[in-house]
């Protein structure tokens, strides 16, 4: 890890759920602070902002789906699954739990742990924003990686957004442009956007494809995205 408290990443190794929960113990257990600027505004980002998971788009993961139910089967059942759930439950609140980012938080890098790419994510979207722990970038990259390594869309969209943005790790358009190309095959419509957009304006020479781009940016429009869509209509394109 550099001095600046930034951190190079790769993202083509395979690593064994046994080895991953071993050194995501150490990069938990020695995260430095990221001393960056706040980033910039959605419609001012490169990219669009770091998302996270809708509350109540999945089935509960807890049998019932009581908090007591989540509570005990992570803790004693060390069901990672369960410790997301119970995450989920105090980030966003309900009528058994109220508003926790703190606790969400716990139950995330639990969940994390345990294998949980979701967990990851979750826990790193906490970080980035500093809705509970205080705001951490390079822990934040730290996890979005780590849930993009245990193959979560998500997480490879959110570790882009760090990488084009500079927040947290060095800042790389190549690195955002594989991430955010192995999200969108992968289903996410935010990562084709952001895609799209990198193409269209060829920030990176490399990159410059402006008529992949608008392909990009449809397929991002086509699977919900309307930040793709807005941006087709900016540069004089229907979706």
């Amino acid at each position: 890890m550099p001095g600046d408290g930034r951190v190079d990443l790769r993202y083509d190794a395979v690593v064994s759920p046994r080895l991953a929960r071993c050194v995501l113990a150490a990069v938990l257990a020695t995260a430095v602070v990221a001393r960056d600027p706040a980033p910039a505004r959605a419609d001012e980002a490169p990219a669009s902002a770091v998302a996270r998971d809708a509350f109540g788009s999945e089935e509960p993961l807890c049998g019932d789906g009581r908090a007591d139910t989540c509570r005990r089967l992570c803790l004693r059942g060390r069901q990672a699954s369960a410790c997301y759930e119970l995450g989920r439950m105090y980030e966003w609140g309900n009528a058994q739990v109220s508003q926790d980012s703190w606790s969400a938080r716990r139950f995330y890098l639990i969940s994390c742990s345990g294998g949980d790419a979701r967990g990851c994510n979750g826990a790193g979207y906490l970080y980035g924003t500093g809705k509970g722990p205080p705001q951490n970038y390079a822990r934040a990259v730290q996890l979005y990686s780590w849930a993009c390594r245990l193959g979560y869309p998500l997480g490879c969209f959110n570790v882009g957004v760090m990488h084009e943005s500079g927040f947290g790790v060095r800042k790389s358009i190549g690195a955002a442009a594989m991430l955010y190309r192995r999200a969108c095959d992968a289903g996410n419509a935010n990562a084709c956007s952001s895609l799209g957009v990198l193409f269209y304006k060829g920030v990176d020479p490399v990159f410059s494809d402006p008529v992949g781009g608008i392909e990009l940016l449809r397929r991002g429009c086509a699977g919900g995205n309307q930040w793709g869509c807005d941006r087709l209509k900016d540069y004089g394109y229907a979706p």
